[in-house]
């Protein structure tokens, strides 16, 4: 064994060769449903747009040619954008002929208005349901909303996007808060969950 080491190289070093073993995953695709891309287009409202042909002569014998059909070439769905319009309520009122009240003024009978959602804001209840759910449903703060209704020509800015939201949970929605806190209160037993709930989406940050 001794002779054996000294015949040895010292230059030359033992490799050992390790084997590779390949693992081969295969994937199957979920097969999609027939018919589920027709029902849809199907479910959508339909809008036809007909792409008509240019020159209707004869490209042979140049006379007029007469249309004998047309068909469904391609469907796709199309997003319409957001569009800001004014909605002007009128009220009616009405006059009897036939009637005067007891001072001798006429009798006049006008239309019941809907109750505005903001007193003295030309803001709609579309418009704030939209500022919401960019704010809660997509965490999209009220100053990067800004350019958002820019687009649709709303002149607003972050201070009043969050008055009127406050304005409107404070009228609409704290009745209802403090009507499910009185029915919680009246059973015998609360259950109590105390799992924190992270507030601030900062993956360095533990805001609860």
């Amino acid at each position: 064994e001794q002779e054996m080491d000294q015949l040895q190289d010292p230059d030359i070093s033992v490799t050992e060769v390790t084997e590779k073993k390949i693992k081969q995953v295969v994937r199957h695709r979920k097969a999609k449903q027939s018919g589920q891309r027709t029902t849809f287009l199907d479910g959508l409202p339909q809008v036809e747009e007909v792409i008509p042909l240019k020159d209707t002569n004869c490209p042979h014998c140049h006379q007029l040619m007469k249309k004998v059909g047309q068909h469904v070439y391609s469907r796709e769905a199309r997003l319409k954008p957001a569009e800001l319009y004014c909605v002007n309520l009128i009220q009616e009122t009405y006059k009897c002929n036939e009637c005067i009240n007891s001072n001798g003024s006429d009798v006049l009978v006008s239309s019941k208005m809907p109750q505005s959602l903001l007193p003295h804001s030309y803001f709609s209840s579309t418009i704030l349901a939209k500022v919401a759910e960019l704010k809660f449903n997509l965490a999209l703060p009220f100053h990067r909303q800004i350019k958002f209704w820019q687009v649709v020509s709303l002149r607003v800015d972050a201070r009043l996007l969050a008055t009127n939201i406050i304005k409107v949970s404070q009228t609409y929605l704290e009745p209802l808060y403090d009507y499910l806190q009185e029915l919680i209160r009246k059973e015998s037993v609360i259950h109590m969950d105390e799992t924190p709930f992270k507030v601030i989406d900062e993956p360095n940050e533990t805001g609860y």
